[in-house]
């Protein structure tokens, strides 16, 4: 991945520029932070330098203090730059209850049209999202290598013959995620960005839907991680009637620590070898579980 990219704000400017002036390295410096009771993932600092995400959590917040006295950086020095919280969730959504593309992903509005290439944004009136239903598979290792989709949609207009899909790729995955098999549905054109991160594609009903009739994309996607993973999230667009996601750990690896979250909540989960959240009525925003080692 280019580690050159623009930064869209100050705050990740600011941070990519203490980091260069301290030597340290990304892992270095998680692992400085674990020494202080916080876990922050390699990828979450590299989303936070990059600017993909920001800190906005009470826990994030106390690691950006940390790496303030770390990087030599005057005390509120970072944390001053990050300014009021974004929208997010139901507060993200326009009138009609739709979140950008832009804004739900974070990419800069005037990289769209690079980012989505010839694919274009999804139209994120035309469909509805009637159930969804994620499975991630996590190996012995710790590395989410999988994840199995089923998503069940329903045109709201004429002429509906497609399913756009967007997927992150890690920082420190060795490559894009990729489509190991589509089960339900055609896959069409796949689109990747290097400077995003993202992976886009669309998947294909086979003909174009009439207004409330329903389409089943069923897919499997693969991953190529080289640390272990702390998360899975799905990112919505618009509502969703019923979002499942379940995590499956290999027996030989079971996290310390679990929990669901949807945007700035978290809450607790039962540590067991499958935890899984079932959720109705899904608000436009993030959803997703994370885990502990």
């Amino acid at each position: 991945m280019d580690s050159g990219r623009r930064h869209p704000d100050r705050f990740a400017a600011a941070l990519s520029r203490a980091v260069d002036d301290s030597g340290l390295t990304l892992d270095r410096i998680r692992e400085r932070l674990r020494t202080k009771g916080l876990e922050v993932s390699l990828s979450t600092l590299s989303y936070w330098r990059r600017g993909r995400s920001r800190p906005e959590r009470p826990a994030s917040i106390r690691a950006v203090r940390e790496l303030e006295a770390m990087l030599n950086v005057r005390p509120g020095g970072l944390v001053a730059l990050l300014g009021p919280k974004r929208p997010r969730g139901r507060w993200a959504a326009d009138r009609s209850g739709v979140i950008s593309f832009d804004r739900l992903w974070n990419v800069d509005p005037d990289q769209l049209p690079e980012v989505v290439g010839d694919l274009g944004p999804p139209p994120p009136r035309r469909l509805s999202y009637l159930s969804v239903h994620d499975q991630q598979f996590v190996d012995r290792d710790g590395l989410a290598r999988r994840v199995h989709s089923r998503i069940v949609v329903r045109a709201e207009v004429p002429g509906v013959d497609r399913l756009h899909v967007t997927a992150a790729c890690e920082p420190t995955d060795r490559e894009f995620p990729r489509f190991e098999r589509v089960v339900s549905g055609w896959l069409g054109g796949v689109r990747t960005h290097e400077d995003s991160g993202l992976l886009n594609a669309q998947i294909l009903f086979g003909r174009a839907l009439r207004p409330g009739e329903t389409a089943v994309v069923d897919y499997v996607m693969a991953t190529a991680p080289t640390e272990p993973s702390t998360y899975f999230e799905r990112r919505f667009a618009r509502s969703a009637q019923n979002y499942v996601l379940q995590v499956v750990f290999d027996p030989g690896a079971a996290p310390s620590m679990c929990a669901e979250y949807r945007d700035d909540e978290e809450h607790p989960l039962e540590r067991t070898r499958a935890p899984h959240i079932v959720c109705g009525d899904v608000p436009p925003g993030i959803t997703g579980i994370r885990w502990s080692w």
